[in-house]
């Protein structure tokens, strides 16, 4: 069987077709016994997201102890796995709740709730498991680094 849809399919998702049951039959002449209905997902969007910048910017020195830290991605994201897959060592205690998100979700803002800690190196990590809105993953983990004072 083709299955060929009348217009292109260009937008993400889980679509269905059902074959009803009068509507189709063997070489026989035999109707199916019952309608035929199958699902498939189909995504048009297969380039892989990445962090494009930060702020601060990986390497800096002489950080804010203040300071929010931003996450800007090359392309819309599906924030909550931005959201609930960032981690930093040593900890930042990021207050997640008040996160602010550009409305094409592609720029992070992540506020810590306390201030960091003077001549302290920051490691902060976005792994595979944050998604763009296609449902593609960062091809690696993508990690920066900053220093406090």
């Amino acid at each position: 069987m083709n299955f060929q849809p009348r217009s292109r399919l260009n937008q993400p998702g889980v679509y269905t077709y059902t074959v009803e049951e009068t509507l189709a039959e063997s070489v026989n002449g035999v109707n199916l016994f019952e309608d035929y209905t199958a699902s498939f997902t189909f995504n048009p969007d297969f380039v892989e997201p990445f962090l494009s910048a930060t702020i601060p910017a990986t390497g800096a020195t002489g950080v804010d102890p203040d300071t929010c830290v931003t996450l800007i991605f090359s392309e819309p994201m599906n924030a909550a796995s931005v959201i609930s897959d960032i981690t930093s060592s040593p900890d930042l205690n990021l207050n997640l709740g008040t996160s602010s998100i550009t409305a094409n979700n592609t720029t992070f803002e992540f506020f810590p709730l306390t201030s960091l800690s003077f001549g302290t190196t920051y490691t902060v990590t976005v792994s595979t498991n944050s998604l763009d809105a296609g449902g593609n993953p960062l091809a690696t983990n993508q990690s920066f680094t900053f220093t406090v004072g």
